[in-house]
Protein backbone atom coordinates (compact mmCIF):
# COMPACT_ATOMS: atom_id res chain seq x y z
CA UNK A 1 0.00 0.00 0.00
CA UNK A 2 1.45 3.36 -0.92
CA UNK A 3 2.59 5.91 2.44
CA UNK A 4 4.28 9.17 2.44
CA UNK A 5 8.04 8.89 3.04
CA UNK A 6 9.01 10.64 6.33
CA UNK A 7 12.34 11.70 5.52
CA UNK A 8 11.97 14.41 3.35
CA UNK A 9 9.08 16.94 1.69
CA UNK A 10 8.60 19.03 -1.47
CA UNK A 11 9.72 22.77 -1.48
CA UNK A 12 5.73 22.87 -1.08
CA UNK A 13 5.77 21.43 2.03
CA UNK A 14 3.95 17.92 0.83
CA UNK A 15 5.84 14.69 1.00
CA UNK A 16 5.98 12.43 -1.95
CA UNK A 17 4.68 9.38 -2.08
CA UNK A 18 7.24 5.71 -1.74
CA UNK A 19 5.87 2.08 -2.44
CA UNK A 20 9.11 0.22 -1.50
CA UNK A 21 7.42 -3.62 -1.80
CA UNK A 22 5.13 -2.98 -4.87
CA UNK A 23 5.30 -4.10 -8.45
CA UNK A 24 7.47 -3.32 -10.58
CA UNK A 25 6.12 -0.67 -12.69
CA UNK A 26 7.03 2.12 -15.05
CA UNK A 27 6.71 5.97 -14.47
CA UNK A 28 6.12 8.86 -16.65
CA UNK A 29 8.69 11.36 -15.79
CA UNK A 30 6.57 14.32 -14.83
CA UNK A 31 5.66 11.88 -11.92
CA UNK A 32 8.79 11.86 -10.30
CA UNK A 33 10.18 13.64 -7.33
CA UNK A 34 13.07 15.23 -7.93
CA UNK A 35 13.68 17.50 -5.09
CA UNK A 36 11.39 20.01 -5.98
CA UNK A 37 7.34 19.79 -5.99
CA UNK A 38 6.01 17.07 -3.35
CA UNK A 39 2.10 16.91 -4.14
CA UNK A 40 1.53 14.22 -6.27
CA UNK A 41 5.09 12.79 -6.68
CA UNK A 42 6.51 9.59 -6.51
CA UNK A 43 10.03 7.83 -5.36
CA UNK A 44 10.00 5.06 -7.63
CA UNK A 45 11.62 1.43 -6.82
CA UNK A 46 15.09 0.28 -7.92
CA UNK A 47 14.64 -1.30 -11.50
CA UNK A 48 11.70 1.02 -12.50
CA UNK A 49 11.62 2.11 -15.70
CA UNK A 50 10.86 5.79 -16.05
CA UNK A 51 9.71 7.39 -19.66
CA UNK A 52 9.76 10.56 -20.97
CA UNK A 53 6.63 10.20 -23.21
CA UNK A 54 7.20 13.22 -25.29
CA UNK A 55 10.90 12.09 -26.59
CA UNK A 56 10.45 8.28 -26.08
CA UNK A 57 13.45 8.51 -23.80
CA UNK A 58 13.69 5.96 -21.00
CA UNK A 59 15.60 5.12 -17.96
CA UNK A 60 15.99 2.36 -15.34
CA UNK A 61 16.18 3.01 -11.42
CA UNK A 62 19.63 2.10 -10.28
CA UNK A 63 19.63 3.52 -7.04
CA UNK A 64 17.07 5.45 -4.16
CA UNK A 65 19.75 8.13 -2.21
CA UNK A 66 17.74 7.56 1.55
CA UNK A 67 18.61 10.65 2.94
CA UNK A 68 17.29 12.51 0.06
CA UNK A 69 15.10 10.24 -1.59
CA UNK A 70 15.92 11.01 -4.92
CA UNK A 71 16.45 7.77 -7.64
CA UNK A 72 19.26 7.55 -9.40
CA UNK A 73 18.69 6.66 -13.09
CA UNK A 74 20.34 5.15 -15.95
CA UNK A 75 19.46 6.25 -19.85
CA UNK A 76 18.22 2.70 -21.32
CA UNK A 77 20.21 2.84 -24.95
CA UNK A 78 17.60 2.99 -27.97
CA UNK A 79 14.64 3.48 -25.23
CA UNK A 80 11.27 1.47 -25.01
CA UNK A 81 9.93 -0.09 -27.87
CA UNK A 82 6.33 1.70 -27.73
CA UNK A 83 3.67 1.52 -30.48
CA UNK A 84 3.06 5.29 -30.83
CA UNK A 85 -0.02 6.62 -33.09
CA UNK A 86 1.00 9.41 -35.39
CA UNK A 87 -2.40 12.07 -34.93
CA UNK A 88 -3.64 13.28 -37.85
CA UNK A 89 -6.66 14.97 -39.25
CA UNK A 90 -6.97 12.54 -42.75
CA UNK A 91 -6.44 9.35 -40.21
CA UNK A 92 -9.12 10.34 -37.54
CA UNK A 93 -11.53 11.52 -40.61
CA UNK A 94 -11.51 7.98 -42.23
CA UNK A 95 -9.68 5.43 -40.85
CA UNK A 96 -10.92 3.02 -43.90
CA UNK A 97 -7.77 4.10 -45.90
CA UNK A 98 -5.16 3.20 -43.38
CA UNK A 99 -6.87 -0.49 -41.77
CA UNK A 100 -3.21 -2.65 -42.76
CA UNK A 101 -1.35 -0.53 -41.14
CA UNK A 102 -3.27 0.07 -37.95
CA UNK A 103 -5.15 -1.84 -34.94
CA UNK A 104 -8.67 -0.58 -33.72
CA UNK A 105 -10.67 -1.28 -30.78
CA UNK A 106 -14.14 -1.70 -31.94
CA UNK A 107 -17.13 -0.37 -29.85
CA UNK A 108 -20.08 -1.89 -29.74
CA UNK A 109 -22.86 0.34 -27.94
CA UNK A 110 -26.05 -1.50 -29.11
CA UNK A 111 -25.66 -4.19 -26.23
CA UNK A 112 -25.73 -2.93 -22.36
CA UNK A 113 -23.09 -2.72 -20.98
CA UNK A 114 -20.89 -1.84 -24.12
CA UNK A 115 -18.59 -4.23 -25.97
CA UNK A 116 -14.97 -4.12 -26.98
CA UNK A 117 -13.43 -5.81 -29.68
CA UNK A 118 -9.23 -5.70 -30.48
CA UNK A 119 -8.60 -5.77 -33.78
CA UNK A 120 -8.56 -9.71 -34.94
CA UNK A 121 -5.56 -9.47 -36.85
CA UNK A 122 -3.67 -8.04 -33.16
CA UNK A 123 -1.28 -10.33 -31.09
CA UNK A 124 0.54 -10.72 -28.17
CA UNK A 125 4.22 -12.38 -28.37
CA UNK A 126 6.00 -13.49 -25.21
CA UNK A 127 5.57 -16.06 -22.52
CA UNK A 128 5.57 -13.94 -19.80
CA UNK A 129 2.22 -11.80 -21.40
CA UNK A 130 -0.66 -12.19 -18.84
CA UNK A 131 -3.30 -9.87 -19.33
CA UNK A 132 -3.98 -6.74 -20.73
CA UNK A 133 -5.59 -3.34 -19.38
CA UNK A 134 -7.78 -0.58 -21.88
CA UNK A 135 -6.83 3.11 -21.10
CA UNK A 136 -8.55 5.90 -22.55
CA UNK A 137 -6.28 8.25 -24.22
CA UNK A 138 -2.31 8.60 -24.95
CA UNK A 139 -0.64 9.72 -21.96
CA UNK A 140 -0.20 6.86 -19.43
CA UNK A 141 -0.44 8.08 -15.61
CA UNK A 142 -2.16 7.43 -11.86
CA UNK A 143 -5.35 9.07 -12.98
CA UNK A 144 -5.91 7.61 -16.56
CA UNK A 145 -9.21 6.00 -17.08
CA UNK A 146 -9.57 1.95 -17.49
CA UNK A 147 -12.28 1.14 -19.80
CA UNK A 148 -11.56 -2.79 -19.88
CA UNK A 149 -13.79 -4.23 -18.03
CA UNK A 150 -14.86 -7.96 -16.83
CA UNK A 151 -18.55 -8.29 -15.69
CA UNK A 152 -19.92 -11.69 -14.17
CA UNK A 153 -23.29 -13.64 -15.24
CA UNK A 154 -24.92 -11.12 -12.54
CA UNK A 155 -23.70 -7.87 -13.87
CA UNK A 156 -21.01 -7.46 -11.03
CA UNK A 157 -17.68 -6.08 -11.82
CA UNK A 158 -15.36 -8.80 -11.43
CA UNK A 159 -11.93 -7.16 -12.75
CA UNK A 160 -10.72 -4.35 -15.48
CA UNK A 161 -7.50 -6.82 -16.27
CA UNK A 162 -9.01 -8.96 -19.44
CA UNK A 163 -6.47 -12.42 -19.21
CA UNK A 164 -5.01 -13.36 -22.79
CA UNK A 165 -6.13 -16.14 -24.49
CA UNK A 166 -3.70 -18.47 -27.03
CA UNK A 167 -4.28 -17.53 -29.94
CA UNK A 168 -4.66 -20.36 -32.79
CA UNK A 169 -2.47 -21.91 -34.39
CA UNK A 170 -1.41 -24.06 -37.39
CA UNK A 171 0.49 -26.96 -37.95
CA UNK A 172 2.44 -25.91 -34.78
CA UNK A 173 2.91 -25.81 -30.90
CA UNK A 174 1.70 -22.17 -29.81
CA UNK A 175 3.19 -21.46 -26.39
CA UNK A 176 3.83 -17.82 -26.58
CA UNK A 177 1.31 -16.06 -28.92
CA UNK A 178 -1.69 -14.65 -27.53
CA UNK A 179 -4.62 -12.66 -28.42
CA UNK A 180 -7.12 -10.38 -26.24
CA UNK A 181 -10.41 -11.54 -26.30
CA UNK A 182 -13.77 -9.39 -26.64
CA UNK A 183 -14.25 -7.37 -22.84
CA UNK A 184 -17.01 -4.59 -21.61
CA UNK A 185 -17.24 -1.00 -21.22
CA UNK A 186 -19.39 1.74 -19.67
CA UNK A 187 -17.83 4.26 -21.05
CA UNK A 188 -18.68 5.79 -24.79
CA UNK A 189 -16.13 7.00 -27.05
CA UNK A 190 -16.65 9.11 -30.36
CA UNK A 191 -15.04 7.42 -33.81
CA UNK A 192 -11.09 8.44 -33.49
CA UNK A 193 -10.44 8.12 -29.85
CA UNK A 194 -7.27 6.78 -29.20
CA UNK A 195 -6.95 4.11 -26.37
CA UNK A 196 -3.79 2.40 -25.13
CA UNK A 197 -3.76 -1.46 -24.61
CA UNK A 198 -1.15 -1.81 -22.16
CA UNK A 199 0.41 -5.75 -21.41
CA UNK A 200 1.21 -7.16 -17.92
CA UNK A 201 2.73 -10.08 -16.82
CA UNK A 202 1.36 -11.68 -13.61
CA UNK A 203 3.42 -9.66 -11.34
CA UNK A 204 1.88 -6.67 -12.94
CA UNK A 205 4.50 -5.39 -14.83
CA UNK A 206 4.82 -3.85 -17.95
CA UNK A 207 5.52 -5.97 -21.04
CA UNK A 208 4.16 -3.82 -23.88
CA UNK A 209 2.21 -0.42 -24.30
CA UNK A 210 0.43 0.18 -28.04
CA UNK A 211 -2.11 2.50 -29.15
CA UNK A 212 -5.09 1.72 -31.55
CA UNK A 213 -8.16 3.67 -32.69
CA UNK A 214 -11.65 3.32 -31.43
CA UNK A 215 -13.98 2.65 -34.40
CA UNK A 216 -17.74 2.58 -33.09
CA UNK A 217 -19.61 -0.72 -34.73
CA UNK A 218 -23.18 -1.09 -33.13
CA UNK A 219 -25.06 0.66 -35.90
CA UNK A 220 -23.19 -1.20 -38.75
CA UNK A 221 -25.80 -3.35 -40.49
CA UNK A 222 -25.03 -6.54 -41.19
CA UNK A 223 -24.77 -7.37 -44.48
CA UNK A 224 -25.37 -11.22 -44.33
CA UNK A 225 -26.39 -12.19 -41.03
CA UNK A 226 -25.48 -15.79 -41.48
CA UNK A 227 -21.51 -14.57 -40.65
CA UNK A 228 -22.15 -14.54 -37.34
CA UNK A 229 -22.96 -18.75 -36.30
CA UNK A 230 -22.66 -20.53 -33.74
CA UNK A 231 -18.79 -22.51 -33.06
CA UNK A 232 -19.04 -23.98 -30.04
CA UNK A 233 -20.60 -24.33 -26.28
CA UNK A 234 -18.74 -24.93 -22.96
CA UNK A 235 -20.25 -25.46 -19.64
CA UNK A 236 -19.24 -23.02 -16.70
CA UNK A 237 -19.45 -23.67 -13.00
CA UNK A 238 -17.38 -23.21 -9.60
CA UNK A 239 -16.62 -27.05 -10.31
CA UNK A 240 -14.61 -26.92 -13.48
CA UNK A 241 -11.31 -28.39 -13.18
CA UNK A 242 -8.12 -25.98 -14.72
CA UNK A 243 -6.29 -28.71 -15.79
CA UNK A 244 -9.05 -30.26 -17.72
CA UNK A 245 -12.08 -28.08 -19.07
CA UNK A 246 -14.61 -30.75 -19.56
CA UNK A 247 -13.87 -32.62 -15.88
CA UNK A 248 -15.96 -31.21 -13.03
CA UNK A 249 -15.27 -32.06 -9.59
CA UNK A 250 -18.56 -32.82 -7.95
CA UNK A 251 -19.23 -32.35 -3.85
CA UNK A 252 -20.03 -35.34 -2.31
CA UNK A 253 -24.20 -35.18 -1.55
CA UNK A 254 -24.43 -32.27 -3.68
CA UNK A 255 -27.71 -31.53 -5.66
CA UNK A 256 -27.37 -30.84 -9.02
CA UNK A 257 -29.38 -27.78 -8.37
CA UNK A 258 -26.46 -26.68 -6.29
CA UNK A 259 -23.87 -26.79 -8.92
CA UNK A 260 -25.08 -23.63 -10.07
CA UNK A 261 -24.40 -24.57 -14.32
CA UNK A 262 -24.04 -21.82 -16.95
CA UNK A 263 -23.58 -22.47 -20.93
CA UNK A 264 -22.09 -20.40 -22.86
CA UNK A 265 -22.67 -19.99 -26.88
CA UNK A 266 -19.31 -18.72 -28.63
CA UNK A 267 -19.97 -17.28 -32.15
CA UNK A 268 -17.74 -17.21 -35.13
CA UNK A 269 -17.22 -13.09 -34.31
CA UNK A 270 -15.06 -14.11 -30.92
CA UNK A 271 -18.31 -12.87 -29.17
CA UNK A 272 -19.67 -15.14 -26.24
CA UNK A 273 -23.51 -15.30 -24.81
CA UNK A 274 -23.70 -16.69 -21.50
CA UNK A 275 -27.56 -18.40 -20.22
CA UNK A 276 -28.22 -20.56 -17.17
CA UNK A 277 -28.42 -24.36 -17.41
CA UNK A 278 -32.44 -24.29 -16.63
CA UNK A 279 -33.39 -26.47 -19.02
CA UNK A 280 -34.57 -23.81 -21.65
CA UNK A 281 -31.94 -23.45 -24.35
CA UNK A 282 -29.49 -25.06 -22.28
CA UNK A 283 -29.60 -28.30 -19.93
CA UNK A 284 -27.42 -31.25 -19.36
CA UNK A 285 -28.61 -35.07 -20.48
CA UNK A 286 -27.10 -37.71 -17.40
CA UNK A 287 -26.59 -35.33 -14.13
CA UNK A 288 -31.05 -35.55 -13.59
CA UNK A 289 -31.24 -36.15 -9.91
CA UNK A 290 -27.87 -37.68 -9.45
CA UNK A 291 -26.00 -37.36 -6.10
CA UNK A 292 -23.44 -39.62 -5.58
CA UNK A 293 -22.26 -40.72 -1.86
CA UNK A 294 -19.44 -42.64 -2.80
CA UNK A 295 -16.04 -40.12 -3.01
CA UNK A 296 -14.36 -40.68 -6.52
CA UNK A 297 -17.39 -42.11 -8.78
CA UNK A 298 -17.50 -41.23 -12.00
CA UNK A 299 -20.28 -40.15 -14.53
CA UNK A 300 -20.30 -39.31 -18.17
CA UNK A 301 -23.13 -36.64 -19.32
CA UNK A 302 -23.64 -34.07 -21.82
CA UNK A 303 -24.05 -30.25 -22.51
CA UNK A 304 -26.97 -29.75 -24.88
CA UNK A 305 -27.82 -26.63 -26.06
CA UNK A 306 -31.14 -26.53 -28.76
CA UNK A 307 -31.01 -23.88 -31.18
CA UNK A 308 -33.41 -21.20 -32.35
CA UNK A 309 -35.21 -21.18 -36.26
CA UNK A 310 -33.03 -17.90 -36.55
CA UNK A 311 -29.50 -19.76 -35.27
CA UNK A 312 -27.04 -21.11 -37.46
CA UNK A 313 -23.79 -23.74 -36.09
CA UNK A 314 -21.57 -26.02 -37.04
CA UNK A 315 -21.35 -29.47 -35.63
CA UNK A 316 -25.73 -29.44 -35.42
CA UNK A 317 -26.65 -33.22 -34.42
CA UNK A 318 -30.12 -34.32 -35.08
CA UNK A 319 -30.91 -37.32 -33.05
CA UNK A 320 -34.18 -39.15 -34.26
CA UNK A 321 -34.46 -41.09 -30.88
CA UNK A 322 -35.63 -37.73 -28.75
CA UNK A 323 -39.26 -35.96 -29.55
CA UNK A 324 -38.33 -33.28 -31.89
CA UNK A 325 -42.30 -31.78 -30.91
CA UNK A 326 -40.73 -30.99 -27.63
CA UNK A 327 -36.96 -30.56 -28.18
CA UNK A 328 -36.59 -29.17 -31.44
CA UNK A 329 -35.26 -29.92 -34.68
CA UNK A 330 -31.45 -29.13 -34.13
CA UNK A 331 -29.40 -28.87 -31.17
CA UNK A 332 -25.84 -29.52 -30.23
CA UNK A 333 -24.38 -31.37 -27.53
CA UNK A 334 -20.78 -31.80 -25.94
CA UNK A 335 -19.38 -34.26 -23.68
CA UNK A 336 -18.43 -33.57 -19.83
CA UNK A 337 -16.90 -36.25 -17.19
CA UNK A 338 -18.01 -35.88 -13.39
CA UNK A 339 -16.03 -36.86 -10.41
CA UNK A 340 -17.17 -37.19 -6.95
CA UNK A 341 -14.90 -35.57 -4.54
CA UNK A 342 -14.64 -34.49 -0.79
CA UNK A 343 -16.10 -31.56 0.30
CA UNK A 344 -14.22 -28.43 1.16
CA UNK A 345 -15.93 -27.14 4.21
CA UNK A 346 -15.02 -23.58 4.03
CA UNK A 347 -16.80 -23.77 0.76
CA UNK A 348 -20.05 -26.08 2.06
CA UNK A 349 -22.38 -22.99 3.37
CA UNK A 350 -26.13 -23.14 3.99
CA UNK A 351 -28.52 -19.82 4.08
CA UNK A 352 -31.15 -19.39 6.35
CA UNK A 353 -33.82 -16.92 5.90
CA UNK A 354 -36.59 -15.27 7.79
CA UNK A 355 -39.00 -12.89 6.54
CA UNK A 356 -38.75 -9.31 8.19
CA UNK A 357 -41.63 -7.28 8.58
CA UNK A 358 -41.39 -3.66 7.25
CA UNK A 359 -44.95 -2.11 6.51
CA UNK A 360 -48.26 -2.50 5.19
CA UNK A 361 -47.07 -0.88 1.77
CA UNK A 362 -43.86 -2.91 1.26
CA UNK A 363 -45.08 -6.20 3.69
CA UNK A 364 -42.04 -8.46 4.15
CA UNK A 365 -38.49 -8.77 2.89
CA UNK A 366 -36.33 -11.60 3.65
CA UNK A 367 -33.29 -11.78 6.11
CA UNK A 368 -30.62 -13.86 5.27
CA UNK A 369 -27.98 -15.59 7.58
CA UNK A 370 -24.93 -17.73 6.01
CA UNK A 371 -23.11 -20.64 8.29
CA UNK A 372 -20.74 -22.81 6.90
CA UNK A 373 -19.56 -26.65 8.03
CA UNK A 374 -16.55 -25.69 9.68
CA UNK A 375 -18.64 -24.00 11.90
CA UNK A 376 -16.11 -20.93 12.11
CA UNK A 377 -19.12 -18.42 11.38
CA UNK A 378 -22.83 -16.84 10.98
CA UNK A 379 -22.98 -13.64 9.57
CA UNK A 380 -25.99 -11.32 8.19
CA UNK A 381 -25.12 -11.67 4.37
CA UNK A 382 -29.07 -9.97 3.23
CA UNK A 383 -27.16 -7.30 1.09
CA UNK A 384 -25.04 -10.19 -0.96
CA UNK A 385 -27.96 -12.36 -1.40
CA UNK A 386 -29.48 -12.30 -5.28
CA UNK A 387 -33.05 -13.83 -6.39
CA UNK A 388 -32.17 -16.44 -9.07
CA UNK A 389 -33.71 -15.54 -12.43
CA UNK A 390 -35.46 -18.65 -13.27
CA UNK A 391 -37.49 -18.49 -10.63
CA UNK A 392 -39.93 -15.95 -9.37
CA UNK A 393 -38.82 -13.24 -6.24
CA UNK A 394 -40.01 -13.73 -3.08
CA UNK A 395 -43.37 -11.47 -2.48
CA UNK A 396 -43.61 -10.10 0.53
CA UNK A 397 -47.42 -9.17 0.14
CA UNK A 398 -48.51 -12.66 -0.70
CA UNK A 399 -50.28 -14.64 1.88
CA UNK A 400 -51.60 -17.88 2.25
CA UNK A 401 -49.49 -19.48 -0.91
CA UNK A 402 -46.43 -21.55 -0.79
CA UNK A 403 -43.34 -19.16 -2.33
CA UNK A 404 -40.70 -21.26 -3.51
CA UNK A 405 -37.55 -18.93 -4.13
CA UNK A 406 -34.11 -20.05 -5.89
CA UNK A 407 -31.13 -17.55 -3.91
CA UNK A 408 -27.43 -17.22 -5.14
CA UNK A 409 -24.40 -15.94 -2.99
CA UNK A 410 -20.99 -15.13 -4.05
CA UNK A 411 -18.51 -16.61 -1.24
CA UNK A 412 -16.17 -14.00 -2.43
CA UNK A 413 -18.23 -10.90 -3.19
CA UNK A 414 -19.56 -11.20 0.57
CA UNK A 415 -15.69 -11.21 1.63
CA UNK A 416 -15.49 -15.52 2.62
CA UNK A 417 -13.66 -16.58 0.01
CA UNK A 418 -10.96 -15.27 -2.27
CA UNK A 419 -12.35 -17.26 -5.40
CA UNK A 420 -15.00 -17.19 -6.87
CA UNK A 421 -17.76 -19.44 -5.88
CA UNK A 422 -21.52 -19.34 -6.06
CA UNK A 423 -23.68 -20.77 -3.17
CA UNK A 424 -26.94 -21.75 -5.16
CA UNK A 425 -29.60 -23.32 -2.60
CA UNK A 426 -34.10 -23.25 -2.73
CA UNK A 427 -36.83 -22.49 0.17
CA UNK A 428 -40.43 -22.44 0.89
CA UNK A 429 -41.72 -19.42 2.33
CA UNK A 430 -45.28 -19.42 3.51
CA UNK A 431 -46.77 -16.19 5.09
CA UNK A 432 -49.78 -16.32 6.93
CA UNK A 433 -50.66 -12.85 8.23
CA UNK A 434 -48.83 -9.32 8.41
CA UNK A 435 -46.14 -8.18 10.93
CA UNK A 436 -48.73 -6.22 13.45
CA UNK A 437 -51.21 -8.99 13.42
CA UNK A 438 -51.07 -11.53 16.53
CA UNK A 439 -53.95 -13.51 16.40
CA UNK A 440 -51.45 -16.52 15.48
CA UNK A 441 -47.99 -17.17 13.73
CA UNK A 442 -47.10 -15.10 11.07
CA UNK A 443 -44.67 -17.43 8.53
CA UNK A 444 -42.94 -20.38 8.29
CA UNK A 445 -40.22 -21.84 5.96
CA UNK A 446 -39.38 -24.96 4.60
CA UNK A 447 -35.63 -25.32 4.64
CA UNK A 448 -35.78 -28.67 2.20
CA UNK A 449 -37.78 -29.33 -0.23
CA UNK A 450 -41.02 -31.66 0.54
CA UNK A 451 -40.01 -30.37 4.60
CA UNK A 452 -42.59 -31.51 7.20
CA UNK A 453 -43.29 -29.98 9.17
CA UNK A 454 -42.34 -26.22 8.15
CA UNK A 455 -40.11 -24.30 11.19
CA UNK A 456 -41.63 -21.25 12.30
CA UNK A 457 -45.02 -22.91 13.21
CA UNK A 458 -46.49 -22.05 16.32
CA UNK A 459 -43.26 -20.35 16.61
CA UNK A 460 -42.83 -17.17 18.97
CA UNK A 461 -40.79 -15.32 21.47
CA UNK A 462 -42.91 -14.19 24.57
CA UNK A 463 -41.95 -10.40 25.31
CA UNK A 464 -42.48 -8.79 28.73
CA UNK A 465 -41.70 -4.82 28.78
CA UNK A 466 -40.52 -4.05 31.76
CA UNK A 467 -39.79 -0.64 31.08
CA UNK A 468 -38.62 1.59 27.66
CA UNK A 469 -35.08 -0.52 27.44
CA UNK A 470 -35.83 -3.33 29.71
CA UNK A 471 -37.49 -6.20 28.46
CA UNK A 472 -37.58 -9.79 29.45
CA UNK A 473 -37.89 -12.65 26.82
CA UNK A 474 -39.01 -16.10 26.77
CA UNK A 475 -37.75 -18.46 24.10
CA UNK A 476 -39.53 -21.93 25.37
CA UNK A 477 -42.31 -21.72 22.65
CA UNK A 478 -44.13 -22.96 25.60
CA UNK A 479 -42.60 -26.18 25.86
CA UNK A 480 -41.99 -28.53 29.26
CA UNK A 481 -39.92 -30.66 27.25
CA UNK A 482 -36.19 -29.49 25.91
CA UNK A 483 -36.06 -32.27 23.07
CA UNK A 484 -39.43 -31.04 22.40
CA UNK A 485 -38.31 -27.55 22.42
CA UNK A 486 -35.03 -27.90 20.52
CA UNK A 487 -36.43 -30.03 17.85
CA UNK A 488 -39.15 -26.88 16.81
CA UNK A 489 -36.75 -24.18 17.72
CA UNK A 490 -33.36 -25.38 16.10
CA UNK A 491 -33.31 -29.01 14.46
CA UNK A 492 -36.76 -27.99 12.09
CA UNK A 493 -34.32 -25.62 10.59
CA UNK A 494 -32.06 -28.44 9.04
CA UNK A 495 -28.80 -27.60 10.68
CA UNK A 496 -25.51 -28.53 8.64
CA UNK A 497 -23.26 -31.62 9.03
CA UNK A 498 -20.92 -33.80 7.71
CA UNK A 499 -22.94 -37.01 6.77
CA UNK A 500 -19.28 -38.85 6.56
CA UNK A 501 -18.42 -38.14 9.87
CA UNK A 502 -21.67 -37.24 11.59
CA UNK A 503 -24.82 -38.36 12.60
CA UNK A 504 -26.26 -35.37 12.74
CA UNK A 505 -25.22 -31.68 13.90
CA UNK A 506 -23.42 -31.00 17.21
CA UNK A 507 -26.06 -30.14 20.26
CA UNK A 508 -25.36 -26.54 20.96
CA UNK A 509 -24.49 -25.63 24.74
CA UNK A 510 -24.67 -21.90 24.58
CA UNK A 511 -27.15 -19.05 22.69
CA UNK A 512 -27.26 -15.68 21.49
CA UNK A 513 -30.05 -13.36 21.26
CA UNK A 514 -30.18 -11.17 18.70
CA UNK A 515 -31.94 -7.93 18.71
CA UNK A 516 -31.37 -5.27 15.88
CA UNK A 517 -28.63 -3.30 18.06
CA UNK A 518 -27.45 -5.75 20.59
CA UNK A 519 -26.94 -9.31 21.64
CA UNK A 520 -26.62 -11.09 24.57
CA UNK A 521 -25.39 -14.45 25.62
CA UNK A 522 -26.87 -17.40 27.82
CA UNK A 523 -25.95 -21.04 28.93
CA UNK A 524 -28.40 -23.31 27.00
CA UNK A 525 -30.22 -24.25 30.44
CA UNK A 526 -32.19 -21.24 30.22
CA UNK A 527 -33.78 -22.51 27.12
CA UNK A 528 -36.98 -22.11 29.13
CA UNK A 529 -36.37 -18.80 31.86
CA UNK A 530 -37.19 -15.11 31.35
CA UNK A 531 -34.12 -13.53 29.63
CA UNK A 532 -33.14 -9.88 30.41
CA UNK A 533 -32.86 -7.36 27.41
CA UNK A 534 -31.61 -4.39 27.60
CA UNK A 535 -32.94 -2.68 24.00
CA UNK A 536 -35.69 -1.25 22.65
CA UNK A 537 -38.00 -3.49 20.25
CA UNK A 538 -40.95 -3.25 18.58
CA UNK A 539 -43.63 -5.64 18.39
CA UNK A 540 -43.68 -6.30 14.80
CA UNK A 541 -39.55 -7.39 15.06
CA UNK A 542 -38.22 -10.30 14.66
CA UNK A 543 -35.13 -11.73 17.01
CA UNK A 544 -33.13 -14.28 16.29
CA UNK A 545 -31.39 -17.26 18.06
CA UNK A 546 -27.78 -18.11 17.17
CA UNK A 547 -27.02 -21.93 18.45
CA UNK A 548 -23.26 -22.45 19.26
CA UNK A 549 -21.63 -25.60 20.70
CA UNK A 550 -18.63 -24.04 22.94
CA UNK A 551 -15.06 -26.05 23.58
CA UNK A 552 -11.86 -25.24 24.88
CA UNK A 553 -10.38 -22.93 22.63
CA UNK A 554 -13.47 -22.16 20.43
CA UNK A 555 -17.11 -21.63 19.51
CA UNK A 556 -19.05 -23.56 16.78
CA UNK A 557 -21.92 -22.24 15.38
CA UNK A 558 -24.44 -24.63 14.12
CA UNK A 559 -27.84 -22.46 13.71
CA UNK A 560 -29.75 -19.96 13.70
CA UNK A 561 -33.84 -19.32 13.98
CA UNK A 562 -35.45 -16.50 13.45
CA UNK A 563 -38.84 -15.95 15.98
CA UNK A 564 -41.45 -12.95 15.92
CA UNK A 565 -42.43 -11.40 19.04
CA UNK A 566 -45.55 -11.79 21.05
CA UNK A 567 -46.27 -9.07 24.04
CA UNK A 568 -47.38 -10.98 27.06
Amino acid sequence: MPYPTNLVVGTDGITPIYEPHGVWKIWGLHEIFTGHQGDKKYVPKVHDYVIDYETNRAWIVVSIDTTTMLAELKEIEGGLKIKTLQIKDPLIADYRLHQNQLFFVYLDTSVSPYELTVDRKHSVYGSMSHHVQIFRGTKLNNTQEVVSMIYDQYGHLVSQSIPLEKAESAGFTNYAVWSIPPCHTTVDMPDGEIVTVVVYNDQGGVVSIEEMIIVNTGAIRQVDTSVKYITDISLESPYMTEHDPTLMKYPLNVPVRGLNLFGVVHYSDGSKRRLPVDGTKFSVLGLRDYVSTMVGYRIDFDLRYTLGRDEIATNIRNDTNIDMSILGDKFITKHYKGETVEPDNAYNVKLFGYPKWIDDLNGYRMEFFLLNLERSFCIDVTNYVHYNQNRIPFNGLLYGQNQRISISINLKEANITNKDYIHTQVMDIQLQRNGGDKTGYPWSIGFEVNQFPYYGVDNFAHLTTVNQNLKRINISLDETRYDTWLERIWKRTKPLYDELREGEAPEPNYFKILTPRREFEFPISRWNQQLEINDVLDITDNIYVVFFRRTNDTDLFVGISGLPLLPV
